[in-house]
């Protein structure tokens, strides 16, 4: 028997471990993947890290276009898991967790992992024009808050990533928060609202770029972890998840859209 060639990360990660179509296959049924209905997006149940060689950390870079990206679907965090009965009340009747759904893409040279999320910003959206559908508030002053995204790891234990960690079974937050200049933190939360930052030691990089309504923002880190942070190494694998908050609907904190399980990790040796 012949041997049969083995699916790179780059077709496991889109399909769950699935091998997918390929771009011949594609093209002849109109750019979608073969048994698959046509605008379905896949849950997410895994996301592979290729190995690559050379410059990776610009978010516009054409290299990550060739490598697939995985679609998650992301949920309000429910009102009850608030952290204050202010934010339970004055919230209760006011939709919050805007983004709904992000991309991802995973790579690694060996020494760093890198992941480049991105995500339709209704934010984006409303300062290009657009009427605010989340209210009147405006995009200065007391009243404004910025966009932000983060790539979450359990830290410890069984994190329960629906409430952001537990007091025993942390979660490590790479949280990127739009700015003049733009801001990201390796940071540690043991239930919502409870972030701490990691240290000085962190290594965590963030470079982002917005382009009509998306935002791409491309994470970096060394492979091995400290001070809480998780480590990873070539041929091995963890688990990740994400969320993020709309600043045009005064989203933060608790008050945020979320992945409701954690995605498998999957680096190539």
């Amino acid at each position: 028997m012949s041997e049969q060639p083995t699916a790179t990360a780059e077709q496991r990660a889109s399909t769950g471990g699935q091998p997918t179509a390929t771009g011949e296959q594609r093209a002849a049924t109109g750019g979608q993947p073969t048994g698959r209905r046509a605008g379905a997006s896949p849950q997410a149940k895994r996301i592979c890290a290729a190995r690559v060689e050379g410059e990776v950390e610009d978010p516009r870079a054409k290299r990550w276009q060739r490598l697939p990206a995985v679609n998650v679907a992301l949920h309000p965090v429910p009102i009850a898991l608030q952290p204050t009965r202010y934010i339970r009340t004055a919230w209760a009747q006011r939709p919050y967790g805007m983004v709904r759904e992000l991309s991802a893409r995973a790579a690694h040279d060996g020494q760093r992992l890198h992941l480049l999320v991105e995500w339709v910003s209704p934010t984006r959206q409303i300062a290009a024009g657009e009427r605010n559908p989340y209210g009147e508030h405006p995009f200065s002053g007391p009243d404004a808050f910025p966009d932000a995204v983060a790539v979450l790891f359990p830290s410890g234990g069984d994190a329960p990533i629906e409430t952001m960690g537990a007091d025993d079974a942390a979660i490590n937050m790479w949280r990127w928060t739009a700015g003049v200049p733009d801001t990201v933190q390796s940071l540690i939360a043991r239930g919502i609202a409870t972030e701490q930052p990691v240290g000085e030691r962190s290594e965590l990089r963030a470079r982002s770029a917005g382009a009509g309504e998306r935002w791409s923002v491309l994470f970096s880190r060394p492979l091995g972890g400290g001070d809480e942070e998780p480590s990873f190494h070539p041929g091995g694998t963890g688990r990740v998840g994400f969320a993020a908050w709309c600043g045009a609907n005064q989203e933060r904190a608790g008050l945020m859209a979320a992945c409701t399980a954690w995605i498998d990790l999957e680096l190539d040796a």
